[in-house]
């Protein structure tokens, strides 16, 4: 029986490592069927009743995104799927080992990180490490060797960009933090020659968010471990600073000549301040509050007029399926900030746990925010939406577990008086 088990968990867990790299561009027929095999391994087990709002909240939004996304695009409605199929795998999986959420959680972080840093290698083999490379505005995905949208590549490591201040501060697994720090290293340079903000911008927030949380939650005492830790993260950037020496001849070039010749600086550093304005994440959202009420069922009209994607999530999804899948879209999201409260406020669970979870999921919304997320990189929400049915599922186990202990000390304690 248990190596059926551990059978079953490595066939989930190795699906999902597909899944976070991206294999072939599969990602959705991937998640289709890990859901449909995690169904089938707990075909006789239901649906928990702390879990019912979210199902039947995704169950509405995937039948509207059916009905009114067709028109846009018809994998739509399997996206809309893949969400209800992602929380039903983190709602089912087995969580009974002590430390088991956490691990899952980092399981997908860096799986997900993996693409990016994979796509790096592709791309360097193909152009080599050169100027025109640095400032090349075209990128090429890893799998299908065709133009990729720097979103979708950046932004899958988001989720490792949450975890910069844990590495740093409360990791205790020594190749966790190495491999968290080199994997952090090369993103932030890839994503310089990517010309992405959004990756940096959650980077230093995730981090000043960390540096709150041991001041004031975690309450770290070993201040040589981090500076240690701090110290071998100096020691990688080190050896890329070697890298660009080699590159551009000596140190001043390798930071000046580096950074200037990059698209990040092509894109941004030479942009004025209005033109920057005109096209901001703000003005774009307000065209399309503007045009809220004037196309309440979706099929991408709003975008028609306004030439641009919406730079957050729930603005993409209105404009694509409509209010019908918006509203339960909304509910399941306020229902899912319910579960990560409730998450953090139980004693029960320990502080690692809940800074390694609530961390990704905070640095996913942020994400959410910024980005159309949506049509950009789905796979993202998928994986908020697996983490929320995990939450509920491992905050279950360990209230009953908490039951049983406190069932067994109380027959311990009677047998003992009687």
């Amino acid at each position: 029986m248990l190596v059926k088990t551990k059978l079953k968990d490595f066939v989930i867990y190795f699906l999902l490592f597909l899944f976070g790299i991206g294999f072939l561009g599969k990602q959705t027929y991937i998640v289709l069927l890990t859901g449909l095999l995690v169904f089938l391994f707990n075909r006789k087990k239901g649906i928990e009743r702390s879990s019912v709002f979210s199902f039947l909240m995704l169950i509405s939004f995937s039948v509207f995104c059916v009905i009114f996304g067709f028109t846009v695009s018809p994998t739509t409605g399997f996206k809309s799927l893949c969400c209800l199929a992602m929380f039903y795998v983190g709602n089912n999986l087995n969580f009974k080992e002590t430390g088991s959420l956490k691990k899952s959680v980092l399981f997908l972080a860096f799986s997900f990180a993996l693409y990016p840093v994979l796509n790096f290698i592709y791309e360097l083999f193909q152009f080599g490490f050169s100027l025109s490379f640095l400032n090349n505005t075209v990128h090429y995905d890893l799998w299908s060797k065709e133009d990729s949208a720097v979103t979708l590549i950046a932004s899958n490591a988001c989720l490792i960009a949450s975890l910069f201040g844990y590495f740093l501060f409360c990791c205790k697994n020594k190749v966790i933090i190495i491999a968290g720090m080199c994997i952090i290293s090369i993103v932030v340079f890839y994503d310089l020659i990517l010309g992405g903000r959004t990756f940096l911008l959650i980077l230093l927030i995730m981090f000043a968010l960390e540096i709150l949380f041991v001041l004031f939650v975690h309450k770290t005492k070993g201040f040589k471990k981090m500076i240690k830790r701090f110290l071998i993260f100096s020691l990688i950037a080190c050896v890329m600073l070697l890298l660009l020496i080699s590159l551009f001849g000596n140190i001043r070039s390798a930071f000046i000549d580096f950074f200037e010749n990059t698209h990040f600086f092509s894109r941004f550093g030479e942009t004025s301040s209005s033109e920057l304005l005109q096209t901001s994440r703000w003005t774009i959202r307000n065209q399309y509050l503007s045009l809220f009420w004037t196309h309440p069922f979706g099929g991408r009209l709003i975008f028609e007029k306004v030439g641009m994607l919406p730079h957050e999530l729930w603005l993409d999804v209105y404009d694509v399926a409509g209010i019908f899948s918006f509203a339960p879209f909304i509910l399941y999201f306020v229902a899912s900030f319910f579960h990560i409260a409730t998450f953090c406020l139980k004693s029960s669970i320990d502080v690692e746990t809940k800074n390694i979870v609530v961390f990704c999921c905070v640095g996913l919304l942020l994400q959410f925010m910024v980005e159309p997320i949506f049509s950009g990189n789905p796979a993202l929400l998928f994986v908020y939406c697996f983490i929320d049915g995990a939450i509920i599922n491992y905050s279950n186990k360990n209230r009953l577990k908490q039951a049983h202990y406190s069932h067994a000390c109380i027959d311990g304690v009677c047998r003992v008086a009687g």
